[in-house]
């Protein structure tokens, strides 16, 4: 994949766990497991339905289908996005209508939230060369399909392209109306462009269907990265076949037919120049490029949102070079990076394998960095740098990660009440954990509890005030990891640390390193040592120092059965994050007070924009004695409001006086 060139920017790839082969394939979990650690998106399938359809129960799957698509989501479901109902239905088999339909009506109810279905890869076969079939099973699914190979994309009928069109059309303003993936596309040996040069017919059609792609669907999937038959017909590959013991090292690429150019060449090519994501740094030429088909692009993946489901992220910066002409042209850049210090990693360039091809490099920037490239013909460069180590500001800092994780809470004593989120990195020891504010899907109060943290992953759950029922409908919350330690982050001070000897008294806490003023304090429970709620209340924050104590519910009724009404806790752990107010230095996040907040809903302007999101806050105050949480609703890049709600165990007014809340929101 890095070869390829989609690598660590959200592209997606396309898991083929097909019941009826799970047998050969006994490194599921470790190849899911793997497009994480690369922030791939994944499509996956799994329910063979050639067998399945024999088994149907008045139209309904049976239920040994039904426990395998269960068992399925359960097992892989928080590691993949997008759930593909059939592939090639009409084609293979044939799989009957009627199967795809109640393999997608029990999909629907089964997979988990964060998880798209998407309509067959058509094969436009016998039942499925009629639209309206296509449409039923359309409908019940989120995103669009179609198989192409070759110029078959473009062919009226049977063309995947077209026939999108005529299904979701037949006249389309602004794009399909659904999302289009093509999980299969690509060429095989025999496919010829007579359009474009005679020299390189076969390149070209690979050239031409890769450049349709792009152009008019939301996810593809060449098809195969490792598909050879015979050398003279069926061979759609990229890669040449390669001995699965050896070092990937040895992988070499597939040569083009009949001395053309390579289809990876082409790939990567249009990859670099169209398929890399994330926040754009800023570059300037420092040579004359003018009317030169060359291309350059610099992102920051680590700025792309944490995926559904999985949470994966990056930290990569990406500085792509890309040549479109039959000459070599030179690249010469300067790109500011975003942090100083030395940047380690890979350039991949070209080569016949990926040992050739691929370099290990170390850049210093000071932010600014200088690359100059020089450009075979047609081919392309790719450099994935990793943030330099330590505090110089930036992703690298204390290793901090983010994401974000969506639950439905069951109610108290039921099945999947804690769910796990790891980390995309491991940590060497456990790091301190926060977690934002729940939002306003639901009145109830409530608050996010931690526990069982440690280097790979931890626990949370929606907890609500004990006199509740603890079921709560879905929310989505931003986490963030972080070595414990002091920092310097982009230009603002940060300190990380836990204290686990903290309970319903008061107790003060120095910071670690001295501020020249107050800091927002963001804080989280992240020990669950006694099952009543708590909440972190904070109070006289200074410079130098903080109060901190946990609150339960005010009456006697705790869920832990301590019915005196004192509030009294045993000891849990409080991690908290503190940081100095204001806005980073490359504009990534900002942190501030919101002043007089109370029961109704106060407007905070971010003065900035943060598209990604990562939302945190905490009561800086104790104005008010009653147990009180902050809540959030209408986030959105610039602005969100804020207000703090009590609980009503003991009485039913919930006014609250004014307090302060800390905030802090990265992109």
């Amino acid at each position: 994949l890095k070869w390829m060139g989609i690598a660590y920017s959200g592209n997606t790839m396309r898991a083929g766990f097909w019941s009826d082969v799970s047998g050969v394939q006994t490194h599921r979990l470790e190849m899911l497991q793997k497009y994480k650690e690369l922030n791939m998106r994944v499509c996956a399938n799994h329910l063979a339905l050639l067998p399945a359809q024999n088994r149907l129960v008045n139209g309904e799957l049976a239920q040994q289908d039904k426990d395998r698509v269960d068992d399925f989501f359960a097992a892989y479901g928080n590691l993949f996005q997008i759930y593909e109902v059939a592939n090639e239905p009409g084609l293979i088999g044939p799989i009957s209508k009627a199967a795809v339909i109640a393999h997608t009506n029990y999909a629907r109810t089964a997979k988990p939230g964060h998880v798209d279905l998407a309509a067959p890869g058509w094969a436009y076969n016998t039942w499925a060369t009629n639209t309206a079939n296509r449409k039923q099973i359309e409908d019940l699914c989120d995103l669009i399909g179609g198989h192409a190979y070759g110029p078959s994309f473009r062919d009226d009928p049977d063309g995947s392209f077209v026939e999108n069109l005529r299904s979701q059309g037949p006249i389309l303003t602004n794009g399909f109306p659904k999302d289009f993936i093509a999980t299969e596309m690509g060429s095989n040996n025999f496919h010829s462009d007579y359009i474009g040069s005679p020299s390189q017919t076969h390149a070209s059609i690979f050239d031409r269907i890769v450049r349709a792609h792009i152009a008019v669907s939301k996810h593809f999937l060449q098809h195969a990265t490792h598909y050879k038959v015979d050398n003279a017909f069926e061979d759609f590959s990229l890669f040449a076949p390669i001995n699965w013991n050896n070092s990937p090292n040895t992988q070499a690429r597939a040569p083009g037919v009949g001395g053309e150019e390579p289809r990876l060449k082409t790939f990567r090519r249009l990859a670099l120049a169209y398929a890399t994501h994330g926040k754009p740094l800023p570059y300037t030429y420092r040579n004359n490029v003018t009317h030169q088909r060359v291309y350059f692009r610099a992102v920051d993946t680590g700025a792309l949102p944490p995926l559904a489901g999985s949470g994966a992220t990056s930290d990569k910066v990406l500085l792509n070079f890309v040549n479109f002409e039959n000459v070599t042209r030179q690249i010469n850049i300067t790109v500011t990076m975003p942090q100083s210090g030395t940047w380690t990693g890979d350039r991949i360039g070209a080569g016949n394998t990926y040992s050739a091809a691929r370099q290990s490099v170390n850049l210093s920037a000071n932010p600014t960095l200088d690359i100059n490239v020089s450009l075979p013909p047609r081919e392309s460069v790719q450099y994935i740098l990793t943030p330099p180590a330590g505090g110089g500001g930036g992703p690298g800092v204390g290793n901090l990660q983010m994401g974000k994780a969506t639950f439905s809470q069951p109610g108290r004593g039921q099945a999947n009440y804690w769910r796990t989120v790891t980390f995309p990195q491991a940590y060497s020891v456990a790091p301190v954990v926060v977690a934002s504010p729940v939002g306003w899907n639901d009145g109830a109060g409530c608050a996010v509890r931690i526990r069982a943290v440690n280097k790979t992953s931890f626990q949370w759950q929606i907890d609500e005030w004990d006199y509740l029922n603890g079921a709560h409908p879905s929310e989505t919350i931003s986490w963030a990891a972080i070595e414990g330690g002091d920092y310097t982050l982009s230009g603002r001070k940060l300190t990380a640390r836990k204290y686990g000897n903290i309970n319903q008294n008061w107790q003060t806490k120095n910071f670690t390193t001295s501020f020249s003023s107050a800091p927002v304090v963001v804080a989280s429970v992240t020990t669950d040592n006694n099952t009543a709620m708590v909440v972190p209340r904070m109070r006289n924050i200074s410079g130098s120092s903080f109060q901190v104590r946990i609150q339960e519910q005010q009456s006697g009724s705790d869920f832990d059965g301590d019915t005196s009404g004192s509030g009294n806790h045993p000891n849990e752990t409080i991690s908290y994050l503190a940081i100095e107010p204001g806005a980073a230095n490359d504009s990534s996040f900002k942190s501030g007070l919101l002043g007089g907040v109370d029961e109704v809903w106060e407007p905070l302007v971010f003065g900035g924009s943060y598209p990604g999101r990562f939302l945190f806050g905490s009561i800086q105050t104790f104005a008010g004695g009653d147990p009180v949480v902050p809540r959030h609703q209408l986030l959105n890049n610039t602005s969100v409001y804020f207000r703090v709600q009590e609980e009503a165990s003991q009485d039913a007014e919930t006014g609250h006086v004014d307090e302060t809340i800390g905030w802090l929101i990265f992109d």
